[in-house]
């Protein structure tokens, strides 16, 4: 079964009276969030890996090298395709030393479906969107890695999985806030439609590559279709003063952006945003940021006491426009109600989409908006903000070529990723769609 991307209308966005989400359901958000954080890894080896007799069945075939078991995968010899991501090194990690690792998350969560399955089900006849830059390339690769895995460590399921990719041609791409050169664009989208035969399940994941914020982007996003968008920003920002980004915003103001973007999005109690955490990275030095001369990995010293200075200025950007609900027990609120916008016209401090298009004057989706009655100067949908730095904090699942902000394939660290959006989706279940994609890509 195969979806296409919706280009040929022009999204309603009908503003309508958000559902206040009741106590109990924050009470169990907060619960089974803080019984995960609590959670920590059962092994961190010196060299990520398992012995042969410990890999699931199934996966030690692929694993294969000359006949004996790899010490580390060599793309040239061999093909696991599950382990290969172009931008999160995932064949071998390109170090001979790397083998994908079994560690388990520890805590009290438990249920008795696996996390990859478990997922598909809740999203499905759903659109999961990924709008990021390549670490979020690389949490979306994670994902569709696990899903390829079941077709051998479940085959039953009968899982299918077909990718296609499409391009939204536009042409005014030389408006303030267009023009991005390459950490953005609608060029060249990656789409996998995933269908699991045994429960006819279908669930289709998107990633746009939005490695800054870009109002250009975002407003074609509706046109796709999504159903649960997952968004981040920071790592395309310097790591310190402004946090000034290579479209010459500063991280804070496009975080402002991205939030009056997502409470808009999320206005439809059938439409889910989710914003999380900056993952760490683990360069040498005293922050762990970016550092042209580093050798080697290192773990994170004290100063870096709970995040990195990115998480600090987007939670700080949603406090000053969101009302912060169901706190954890470090007291960072896993939810943010967003309606202390102002109206978009008395500031341009943050490029929203309404406010890029009175910039550039593109007076006609102004007014088809006002037609449909839709306020985008007041959004007031829920944003989540899903705290996942701890789980990637282990400077040892890096690759081996100095690369200290992507992370290697290892299936639980992903599982992981993931419950902790089971627990965001369970907190808001979506009605399933009576219909599927119809809509082609001009020419086809």
């Amino acid at each position: 079964m195969i979806f296409f991307p919706a280009f040929f209308f022009i999204s309603v966005h009908v503003a309508a009276a958000v559902p206040v989400k009741s106590d109990h359901v924050l009470e169990l958000l907060t619960r089974r969030m803080d019984e995960h954080l609590a959670g920590r890894w059962s092994e961190q080896v010196d060299e990520p890996g398992i012995p042969p007799e410990l890999l699931l069945e199934g996966e030690q075939d692929l694993l294969q090298l000359n006949g004996s078991a790899a010490i580390g995968l060599d793309c040239d010899k061999t093909v696991p395709k599950m382990f290969v991501s172009p931008m999160s090194h995932g064949c071998g990690c390109r170090s001979s030393s790397f083998r994908p690792s079994n560690p388990r998350w520890t805590s009290s969560v438990r249920r008795d479906t696996p996390t990859t399955v478990y997922l598909l089900n809740m999203l499905n006849t759903k659109n999961l969107c990924f709008v990021g830059d390549s670490v979020n390339m690389g949490i979306r690769d994670g994902l569709v890695h696990n899903i390829k895995r079941l077709t051998f460590t479940h085959p039953h399921l009968g899982v299918e999985v077909t990718e296609q990719r499409w391009s939204i041609p536009i042409n005014d791409t030389t408006q303030p806030g267009g023009n991005r050169g390459w950490w953005g664009g609608m060029k060249d989208i990656p789409s996998w439609n995933v269908h699991l035969n045994s429960s006819n399940v279908t669930v289709r994941i998107t990633y746009f590559k939005h490695y800054v914020w870009s109002p250009w982007d975002v407003e074609f996003i509706f046109k796709e279709e999504c159903d649960v968008i997952l968004m981040n920003l920071g790592l395309h920002y310097t790591a310190g003063g402004n946090f000034m980004g290579r479209n010459n915003h500063p991280l804070y103001e496009d975080t402002l952006a991205a939030a009056h973007f997502l409470s808009n999005f999320s206005e439809d109690p059938n439409r889910i945003s989710v914003f999380y955490s900056t993952l760490p990275q683990h360069f040498e030095g005293k922050t762990g940021h970016y550092n042209r001369s580093g050798s080697q990995c290192t773990a994170l010293g004290p100063e870096v006491l709970a995040e990195q200075g990115y998480n600090n200025v987007s939670r700080s950007a949603f406090r000053s426009v969101c009302r912060g609900e169901a706190a954890t027990r470090d007291g960072r609120p896993l939810l943010y109600r967003c309606t202390e916008f102002g109206n978009y016209t008395a500031s341009t401090k943050y490029q929203s989409v309404p406010s890029w298009w009175e910039i550039n004057n593109y007076t006609g989706r102004l007014q088809a908006q006002a037609r449909q009655g839709s306020d985008w100067n007041e959004p007031g949908g829920y944003v989540y903000y899903l705290p996942v730095f701890d789980l990637f904090d282990v400077h040892k699942w890096h690759n081996g070529d100095k690369d200290c902000s992507h992370f290697c394939f290892i299936p639980t660290l992903f599982e992981a990723f993931y419950d902790r959006l089971i627990f965001v989706l369970e907190s808001n279940p979506l009605e399933s769609k009576s219909h599927r994609y119809t809509f082609k890509p001009p020419g086809e």
